[in-house]
C-alpha cells in the first residue's frame, strides 16, 4: 500500500487552514484603557480602546469608556446572536 505524498505548496500559496473554534461564552473584562473580549478558553478575540478624558478623546480618536463597553458587550454577544439566527437558540436578539 502506497502512502499519499503531501501536496507541495508553491511560493505565495498558503496551506489550507482548519477553521478555528472560539469557545462560548465570550466575556468582557476591563484592562488599562481598554475592554477585552475573550472566549471561554481565555483567548483574546478583540480589544476595544477608550479614553476617559474628553479632551484627549477626540485628539486620539478614541471612544468614551461607556461607548467602548457597549461595543465590547455587543461583540461578546455574537455567538448567541448567530445561534438565534440559525434557529439553534430560541433566545431574543
Amino acid at each position: 500500500m502506497m502512502t499519499e505524498r503531501p501536496k507541495k505548496i508553491t511560493i505565495g500559496e498558503t496551506a489550507p487552514i482548519k477553521p478555528r473554534r472560539f469557545v462560548r461564552p465570550w466575556s468582557v473584562t476591563e484592562r488599562d484603557g481598554a475592554y477585552e473580549v475573550r472566549d471561554a478558553a481565555g483567548l483574546n478575540l478583540a480589544t476595544v480602546h477608550f479614553e476617559d478624558e474628553p479632551a484627549r478623546q477626540s485628539h486620539l480618536s478614541r471612544l468614551s469608556k461607556d461607548e467602548a463597553r457597549r461595543v465590547a458587550a455587543q461583540i461578546a454577544r455574537l455567538p448567541k446572536l448567530l445561534r438565534i439566527e440559525k434557529g439553534i437558540d430560541p433566545g431574543e436578539a
